[in-house]
C-alpha cells in the first residue's frame, strides 16, 4: 500500500470480515484517517478504537441532490455517532449552475454542528467539471471562507492539474485533500508538490 494519508471506503456492499481485515491491514500502515460510509460508521469506530486514525464519513453522498435540513440532520447523527471528520459533498449542477448561495447556505448550517476537534470538509468529483467551473468554485470557496475541501479526481494527472487550481484561486491558508483511486508514492510526492495538503486513495472495493 502506498504512503497515503487517507483512505475512503465507498464500497457498500463489504462484509464484517471485508471490514475487520481491511481495517486490521490499515493499522500496520502509516494511515491517519479511514472514511467508511454511514452505514459502517459505528462498526469502524469499534474496530478503529485505540490506533489513534481518526474516522471520517460522507454526507449527501453520492447524489449531493439533498434538502438543507437533510444535509444538517446527516451531519448532526454522524458527529454523533462518532465521526471525527465529514465530507459534505457538493452539487455539480450547482457549481455549473454558479448557485452559490446554496453552497454558502450548506456551509452557514454545518458549520455550527462541528465541535470540539471535529471537522468537515466540503467535497466535490471534478470529472465532469469544465476549468472555468474549476476556478469560479475555487474563487468561492476563498470568499466564504471555506477552511477545507476535498477534491475527487480521476488520475493523477488530473489530481495534479486541480490542485494548482485550487491552490492558486482558493487561497494559500485552503487545506486541500485530493483522492485519487491509485498511485504510487511519486504519484503522491508530485500531487503534493502541485498545491495538496493531503493526498487520499479511493477504495470501490476491498480486496478479499
Amino acid at each position: 500500500m502506498s504512503d497515503f494519508s487517507t483512505i475512503l471506503i465507498t464500497q457498500n456492499d463489504m462484509t464484517d470480515n471485508e471490514l475487520k481485515a481491511f481495517i486490521d491491514e490499515l493499522k500496520e500502515n502509516s494511515v491517519k484517517e479511514l472514511f467508511v460510509l454511514p452505514s459502517y460508521l459505528s462498526r469502524a469506530k469499534t474496530l478503529l478504537e485505540g490506533s489513534g486514525i481518526m474516522l471520517g464519513s460522507f454526507v449527501d453522498y453520492p447524489l449531493a441532490a439533498g434538502t438543507i435540513a437533510k444535509i444538517a440532520f446527516e451531519t448532526g447523527e454522524l458527529f454523533r455517532m462518532g465521526a471525527d471528520i465529514l465530507q459534505v459533498s457538493l452539487s455539480i449542477v450547482d457549481v455549473k449552475r454558479r448557485d452559490w448561495a446554496h453552497l454558502e447556505k450548506v456551509k452557514n448550517t454545518v458549520t455550527p454542528l462541528a465541535y470540539g476537534s471535529s471537522e468537515l470538509r466540503f467535497s466535490i468529483e471534478t470529472a465532469n467539471l469544465k476549468e472555468i467551473d474549476k476556478i469560479h468554485l475555487a474563487r468561492v470557496v476563498n470568499h466564504l471562507e471555506i477552511p477545507s475541501i476535498a477534491i475527487d479526481t480521476v488520475d493523477t494527472e488530473s489530481a495534479m492539474h486541480d490542485a494548482t487550481i485550487f491552490r492558486m484561486d482558493g487561497g494559500n491558508d485552503l487545506f486541500i485533500q485530493v483522492n485519487i483511486q491509485n498511485g504510487t508514492n511519486d504519484d503522491i510526492e508530485l500531487i503534493f508538490e502541485n498545491g495538496a495538503s493531503q493526498v487520499g486513495r479511493i477504495v470501490k472495493a476491498v480486496e478479499n
